[in-house]
């Protein structure tokens, strides 16, 4: 197994005006043709919350090696093909690996924070978190007597839901400079 970050890719699909369902069939007969490829581990699909018939299709590999093979691969070619029935073209593509999700881009085509600096930021605050926060959601569940495993699951979930709605978006936008000067 590799030592290299798994690779998330983001496809905003705008689908064709009244084919909704065969857009929806078709990005799952993608997942699955996708699926079959070494270095596969998870699809979602989602209906996108904007305007208009707009869907996402995320895929991760293990690997960008194992995404690259997909993506050069004739199944996908003839897949991608197969759907300009369903739908008008590919609106975005985003490609992810490690914390970037954490760490979005500025619109104006910036590369991703450096690695460390990402991975700073993360550490700071999950470190923080984990001595404040942690400790008042523990005592809290001792109160309520949510059992043992429970206890960590509920406050890993807590701390991972503030990071990623609140706390993340928060921070970054707070220090955007010092994360994109490199």
């Amino acid at each position: 197994m590799s030592d290299l970050p798994s690779v998330t890719t983001i496809l905003k699909i705008h689908g064709k005006p009244g084919y909704e369902q065969e857009c929806l069939h078709w990005m799952e007969e993608t997942a699955s043709i996708a699926g079959s490829f070494t270095g596969f581990l998870d699809k979602e699909i989602y209906r996108s919350v904007e305007a208009g018939n707009l869907f996402l299709n995320i895929f991760t590999f293990r690997s960008l090696n194992d995404l690259e093979a997909w993506e050069r691969s004739e199944q996908r070619k003839w897949q991608t093909r197969k759907g300009e029935n369903v739908f008008d073209g590919i609106v975005y593509k985003r490609q992810l690996s490690g914390l970037e999700f954490w760490f979005p881009p500025k619109e104006s085509g910036q590369q991703p924070p450096l690695k460390w600096k990402m991975a700073t930021v993360t550490i700071a605050v999950i470190f923080l978190l984990l001595n404040t926060l942690m400790p008042f959601l523990q005592r809290a569940f001792i109160v309520l007597g949510v059992p043992g495993l429970l206890k960590s699951l509920f406050g890993v979930l807590a701390i991972v839901g503030l990071m990623t709605y609140l706390i993340m978006p928060a921070i970054t936008r707070l220090l955007s400079s010092w994360l994109s000067k490199r």
